[in-house]
């Protein structure tokens, strides 16, 4: 069986298991920078210290899990559900820039969603994966 094999779900999950979480650490930090400008408004006139808060922390949550996923640490993935939460709910930002640009203005909402939903199931897998294969085997006595 060969790793382009994609029908077995061994070789599937061998592939998610090995890449996965590089994979999402390379959308975190590609989001980070498709959205520089959240960095320049910190400290803005108009903008409360609460605002001006929670763009830190997601900017902290979404740095900190991109280095702990590409260094396949578990702290990554604690770091990445609060932070992905955040970035739908607070900034409604997609994890995978420039792919709602190819919808309809009135979809967008609903496209960011799917994919930050379905990127946040894939590190779910993902975790799980980690977890199942890590686990050492059960000895007999």
């Amino acid at each position: 069986m060969g790793v382009f094999n994609l029908g077995s779900k061994v070789d599937m999950q061998d592939l998610v298991y090995k890449y996965g979480q590089r994979v999402i650490s390379f959308l975190i930090v590609i989001t980070l920078l498709v959205n520089w400008e959240m960095y320049s408004i910190i400290g803005a006139v108009r903008l409360t210290l609460a605002n001006n808060l929670l763009i830190i922390i997601w900017i902290i949550l979404l740095f900190t899990s991109a280095i702990g996923l590409y260094l396949k640490k578990n702290w990554g993935f604690f770091f990445f559900y609060p932070g992905v939460l955040l970035t739908t709910i607070g900034f409604s930002i997609p994890l995978i820039p420039f792919v709602i640009s190819v919808f309809a203005f009135e979809l967008r909402p609903w496209i960011m969603i799917g994919i930050n939903s379905m990127l946040l199931m894939f590190a779910l897998w993902t975790h799980w994966l980690k977890h199942v294969i890590n686990k050492p085997p059960k000895q007999v006595h």
